[in-house]
């Protein structure tokens, strides 16, 4: 049960992060220590999290950070974790 709901918040999190603007992070995380990470690190981070816990109802948001995100480091993992989880559909 425990497990469920932390994969359904780190899924819902993840979500966020990687549909995320520069300016929606920045505003989000104003005098925030998360502002240390950047947001590219974020949402390297949260595709990975897709990767490893995400379903396939996370595709879209995944897709869209693979053709939509101008940094590299994201896009690759957007294609690593839309292949996890077609390997586990």
């Amino acid at each position: 049960m425990f497990a469920h709901v932390c994969d359904a918040g780190a899924r819902r999190l993840a979500r966020e992060l990687l549909g995320m603007t520069q300016e929606e992070f920045s505003r989000a995380f104003k005098g925030s220590p998360m502002k240390r990470a950047k947001l590219t690190g974020l949402k390297r981070n949260a595709a990975v999290v897709l990767g490893n816990v995400g379903t396939t109802a996370d595709a879209d948001v995944l897709t869209r950070a693979l053709d939509d995100d101008d940094e590299p480091l994201v896009k690759e993992h957007a294609a690593w974790a839309l292949r996890r989880l077609a390997d586990r559909a």
